[in-house]
């Protein structure tokens, strides 16, 4: 997913807030979607790349 032109993990979607939406088209047409229904998240913990966290 992208949000403002940059590649984001943590994202979270509702997807009920999207069913109106051309999602196919929205892609297409780089239509910003951030605001609707979509937030980034940050979360205090860094996952390792085994898929851990910092903390274990």
């Amino acid at each position: 997913m992208r949000l403002r032109g940059e590649i984001s993990q943590g994202v979270v979607c509702r997807p009920a807030a999207l069913q109106s939406v051309d999602l196919a088209r929205a892609a297409a047409g780089g239509e910003e979607l951030r605001g609707r229904a979509i937030a980034k998240v940050v979360s205090d913990a860094c996952l390792t790349r085994k898929g851990g966290t910092e903390y274990e």
